[in-house]
């Protein structure tokens, strides 16, 4: 019975310390005044801007905030004007009177296509201006309380995400949810180019002489066409793609074989690697023909018939009919930033009966944004 009293004593008394050291360290928190901010270029009043400010530090928990009604009562009392209190003086003589032990202001200015955010803190002890931040972001006025959030941390040392950073902060930085908003679709279309590898017996059969059939070429072509791509969901760290490829292979080789891939992908928007999956469609020339017991390969015509038992099948034949051909295609890649110039490179492959084809495609474009 003893040992359990000293147990439940031992636990009374921690959580009393655990306690008590919260309330100190409650107390402990400097207490803070943010005033207005001065605000050029946005749609927000400067008082307004000064509560966003307030919510996002109150948020940050590391310091005692100083309500705003107290703030507008003190300066009212003072006979300061908050919406022209933006300078080092003013702030000083008006924390003071809060009796605060640090007090905050700033500006948030538009400049050309940038956001200009300054944060400025000043500590009524020393009558000095204790940090102050510049930080520049893309002209994206519905993430101010994301550039708030940010501005406050780096102002106060605190770690922030590198990626959502850059998203906010650079024209380089991959498309996402972040700079490119939900009322905006994003065109990511241009020009393709690479070439294809046959495998198999299409690869045996394109090397063949004409007159035995084949096409007298390397089964190595070349291909070109234009990728129209859009971006129908954004969220988080992946973008949702569907993307059209018209493209011809073998021109380099004197051939002309049209296709068309259509594939919905994904993307991820802060390395720029991606995965895509579609369908195929191709013209070729083709003959329905056998594999004979000697295991040759034999057309069917005038001449040729197929045994009972012969399993028909189709090839590759310069001397053949046209047919469309379709496949599945899975494809790979990552997309390179320079500025806004993006520049994907791609490698897919097409299983086959006859053999699989293999490709290294690579492009460029730029992006277009269009108000939905």
């Amino acid at each position: 019975m003893k040992k359990t009293n000293n147990k439940l004593t031992s636990i009374i008394f921690a959580f009393t310390f655990i306690l008590t050291s919260l309330q100190v360290q409650a107390q402990n928190k400097p207490i803070t005044a943010v005033l207005y901010f001065d605000v050029q270029g946005i749609d927000l009043k400067p008082e307004a801007m000064g509560n966003l400010v307030r919510i996002e530090l109150e948020k940050l928990g590391s310091y005692e905030v100083i309500d705003r009604y107290d703030i507008k009562f003190m300066s009212e009392q003072s006979q300061i004007k908050l919406d022209n209190c933006y300078g080092k003086t003013c702030m000083l003589e008006l924390g003071q009177k809060l009796k605060a032990d640090k007090v905050i202001s700033g500006s948030v200015e538009l400049f050309g296509d940038q956001i200009v955010y300054t944060i400025r803190m000043a500590e009524i002890k020393t009558g000095r201006l204790e940090k102050a931040i510049v930080k520049q972001y893309l002209n994206l006025p519905k993430e101010l309380p994301l550039m708030t959030e940010l501005s406050l941390k780096e102002l106060l040392g605190i770690p922030v995400e590198t990626d959502v950073m850059d998203k906010l902060s650079k024209k380089s930085s991959y498309e996402s949810s972040l700079n490119n908003p939900g009322d905006i679709s994003l065109n990511l279309s241009g020009p393709r180019m690479g070439f294809t590898v046959f495998t198999g017996t299409n690869a045996t059969v394109l090397n063949k002489p004409i007159s035995s059939g084949g096409f007298e070429v390397t089964p190595i072509l070349s291909q070109f066409g234009y990728q129209f791509e859009k971006q129908y969901l954004n969220e988080g760290k992946f973008q949702a793609l569907v993307e059209f490829l018209p493209m011809v292979s073998g021109i380099d080789q004197g051939l002309f074989i049209p296709s068309l891939t259509v594939m919905n992908g994904l993307r991820n928007n802060v390395n720029g690697f991606e995965f895509a999956i579609g369908p195929t469609f191709s013209i070729s020339s083709r003959s329905k023909g056998f594999i004979s017991t000697e295991g040759e390969w034999i057309k069917i015509n005038d001449n040729n018939t197929a045994p009972i038992n012969a399993d028909i099948e189709y090839r590759l034949d310069s001397k053949g009919e046209s047919y469309i051909n379709t496949g599945l295609v899975f494809a790979a890649g990552k997309t390179i930033k320079s500025g806004k110039l993006n520049i994907p490179l791609n490698v897919y492959a097409v299983p086959g009966r006859n053999g699989w084809r293999f490709g290294f495609s690579f492009g460029f474009n730029a992006k277009k944004k269009t108000t939905n």
